[in-house]
């Protein structure tokens, strides 16, 4: 409250009342105030996580998107990964920006992707995770 209230509602209800009386119910309407601003805080504070909460029950009652069912459900025994003239295009119809990579990584190798900027570091990532469904073969 602005001082000019508080020293007009001290005023008023101590015309009323005893000075004390006034002092206290002053007291009073600070604290009532305090709690009410701690309450909107709170309330507001909850309904932002009740908003991620409704977020992730949204993302675990959706369908999967096309593409992203393997054919053996089974994981695989060993880490080994092979790529048969493995080619990606992000637009249909628009070049590849991947083309024809044949590689075989046995189990247990430790393999490093480097090259320049735009030299499709990503775009093999992006064609192992199947986003876009790749041409050609990939196998463990």
């Amino acid at each position: 409250m602005s001082p000019v209230v508080e020293t007009f509602y001290l005023v008023s209800l101590s015309l009323f009342c005893h000075p004390a009386i006034a002092g206290m119910s002053l007291t009073y309407a600070l604290e009532t105030l305090d709690a009410a601003q701690f309450g909107i805080q709170l309330s507001s504070e909850t309904e932002n996580l009740m908003t991620s909460v409704e977020r992730v029950i949204t993302f675990t009652q959706m369908s999967p998107e096309p593409g992203y069912h393997t054919k053996d459900e089974r994981r695989p025994a060993k880490g080994s990964l092979c790529l048969r003239n493995l080619s990606l295009k992000y637009v249909e119809g628009s070049h590849p920006v991947l083309r024809d990579i044949t590689l075989d990584i046995k189990d247990k190798e430790k393999v490093g992707v480097t090259g320049r900027t735009g030299c499709g570091k990503s775009s093999l990532v992006a064609a192992l995770f199947r986003m876009p469904e790749p041409d050609g073969e990939v196998r463990h």
